[in-house]
């Protein structure tokens, strides 16, 4: 009996000791965080007591600007909130300017929660607040936290296909959101570089309760997924190659966004933590590292804008043998790794071969400060034109043939003429640039069909090319251009003022913009809701303002669904309005008030205080 006993208090004395080892009381420095909609909030220390939870906070912001935060933050534990009792070191609810370190700390205290929680989530209640998920508190969480669910078959790199022309079956991407949760929003935005260019960001996807959601996409050739967006916040990366026709399941990882918040707060820049991928798919196309450091095209610091040709074939030959070098020593990458790294190097030297004088005035603008990027190079500063001979030097290590070429689109829209003038073969290249200038008119419903033989298009892009004309076309003819008003026959430093006289003693909101233009896409879906919304107002008039460079039936089918008037000008107007008002890039929003007077304003590309602007407008 006594013996008994001894087994029951022992089991007792190590279930306690069990519940203890497992408690989540004390300090937690520098948790790990799982993913967040903000990188301007973070928590550095977490204090656990039975009477209370204690979150350090650090908020890193421009100084002079002001951020708030609200009274109604609370912790969530699964369906559980717990209320913020109390601040210090700001004030809730007020405008809190940014001193001149650019950081502001405080404490935030709530009620205690249970000993056995492993994770808590941090929530600003009000529309659109700050959201931190998964605050680790057990200090064991890795970087790996959401990537349990992902199948062994997404995650092992496979025999890769050569890359090919395809054209027929749509490509279906099941795509699921690892570490999702429904307050992040329910759509993603997503953009796929294709053979013909980037699309897709204008075409959110609804995400289902579990973070699910299908998208499709008719292709021709390997295109690269991207996500972007979770809801309207939540940012994410990363991506992978698709084929033409096949049906894949797509894994994207929410903890970046975690990694990003970390950062900010840490004030350290990480990098991509080992082995941390962001995406994964079982698709045709295995996953391959892509972390392997590509020539600095874009950086400013590549090349001198002073350099003759011959220099620069040099200077770009050298460069492709010290990274090709580095990409075969690298003992961490496999062969299929290898394979693709090469291919980039190759796309990227046949880039920079084919435009020299457009990268190297990144060097020209990066060296000299006090010219405005996109400013006139006087003539004298930069004349690097490549010769037949340092052409043919270069396209002796380059094999123009090589498909794995289609899995990069660095090279899409180089001109092949350059190569063909000096008597290469520019084989893919000079196929893609045919390609897409036949798109081109295809996308208008202009491309006289059969397509022409002597360009020597792949049947695939062909019978592409034939059914985007056929379908577009049909589109155009169901659409019309009656939605495009006509540009006021007058000079074109006119134009302006003529189009908006009509609207004296209203509020004209002009927008400057164009269909290739990813973020006038993505500014113009954000504030579309609006006009059904807080921005609904017959005192608001919507002129939207495009040029030429827009492709006629994208143009006509986007505008289908843009409420407001529309102009569509020439290059000679379009230079004009953008003189007058000094634009900088679109999208680009001119205000003009009940007076008539118009103003252009560039700062108003944030979205908060677009609507802020136009509601004060309106009511003055």
């Amino acid at each position: 009996m006594k013996k008994s006993r001894f087994y029951v208090f022992a089991a007792i004395a190590l279930l306690l000791i069990a519940v203890a080892c497992r408690s989540n009381r004390g300090l937690i420095e520098r948790p790990l965080i799982e993913s967040a909609n903000t990188t301007s909030l973070s928590f550095d220390k977490v204090e656990l007591t039975d009477s209370s939870t204690v979150l350090y906070g650090v908020i890193h912001y421009e100084p002079g600007y002001w951020v708030r935060l609200a009274s109604s933050s609370e912790i969530r534990v699964d369906s559980t909130s717990y209320p913020m009792v109390s601040i210090e070191g700001i004030a809730a609810d007020e405008q809190i300017t940014i001193p001149d370190s650019g950081v502001v700390r405080f404490t935030m205290t709530f009620p205690a929660i249970p000993k056995d929680v492993k994770s808590i989530d941090f929530a600003e209640t009000t529309d659109g607040g700050w959201q931190i998920w998964g605050i680790d508190l057990t200090g064991k969480a890795d970087h790996n936290v959401n990537q349990k669910s992902v199948p062994a078959a997404a995650k092992r790199q496979r025999e890769m296909p050569d890359p090919d022309f395809a054209y027929g079956d749509t490509t279906v991407i099941n795509v699921h959101i690892l570490g999702y949760r429904p307050e992040m929003g329910n759509k993603l935005t997503w953009c796929a570089n294709t053979l013909h260019g980037q699309i897709g960001f204008d075409n959110p996807v609804k995400l289902d309760e579990a973070g699910n959601a299908v998208v499709k996409l008719d292709l021709s050739a390997p295109s690269y997924f991207m996500p972007v967006n979770i809801g309207d916040r939540v940012q994410v990366g990363g991506g992978f190659y698709v084929a033409p026709g096949e049906n894949l399941n797509g894994y994207i990882d929410t903890h970046i966004s975690g990694i990003w918040n970390m950062e900010t707060r840490d004030e350290i820049e990480r990098g991509m933590p080992e082995d941390f991928c962001l995406a994964f798919s079982d698709g045709v196309y295995p996953q391959f590292n892509s972390r392997v450091e590509t020539m600095p095209i874009y950086s400013g610091e590549f090349g001198n804008y002073r350099m003759n040709g011959d220099e620069y074939t040099a200077y770009i030959l050298d460069m492709y043998k010290s990274f090709g070098d580095s990409i075969a020593a690298n003992p961490e990458l496999t062969e299929i790794d290898r394979r693709v790294n090469k291919a980039r190097l190759m796309a990227e030297l046949i880039n920079v071969a084919s435009i020299p004088m457009g990268i190297l005035s990144r060097n020209y603008y990066a060296t000299n400060r006090d010219a405005r990027w996109g400013s006139p190079i006087p003539a004298d500063s930069m004349n690097c034109v490549l010769s037949p001979e340092n052409l043919k030097e270069i396209a002796a290590v380059v094999d123009f043939n090589d498909k794995d070429l289609l899995l990069f689109n660095d090279f899409d829209r180089v001109n092949a003429g350059v190569w063909e003038e000096a008597g290469i073969d520019a084989g893919i290249v000079k196929m893609v640039n045919d390609y897409m200038s036949a798109y081109a008119k295809a996308e208008n419903g202009k491309l006289k069909t059969p397509v022409d033989a002597s360009l020597k298009l792949d049947k695939a892009l062909v019978a592409d090319l034939e059914a985007h004309n056929a379908a577009i076309k049909a589109q155009l003819e169901a659409l019309g251009a009656d939605r495009v008003t006509p540009t006021p026959d007058v000079a074109p430093d006119k134009v302006f003022d003529t189009i908006i006289a009509p609207h004296k003693g209203k509020v004209v909101m002009v927008d400057l913009w164009n269909t290739w233009c990813g973020p006038c896409r993505a500014a113009i879906a954000e504030n579309e809701p609006e006009k059904s919304g807080e921005l609904s107002s017959d005192d608001i008039v919507w002129i939207y303002i495009a040029n030429q460079t827009s492709p006629e039936g994208t143009y006509l089918r986007m505008i289908n669904d843009i409420k407001g008037i529309h102009y569509q000008v020439d290059a000679e107007t379009w230079k004009a309005i953008c003189k007058l008002f000094d634009v900088d890039g679109i999208p680009f929003y001119i205000l003009v008030d009940r007076n008539g007077k118009a103003e252009g304003r560039p700062d108003i590309r944030d979205h908060t205080l677009y609507k802020k602007t136009l509601l004060d407008a309106i009511t003055r």
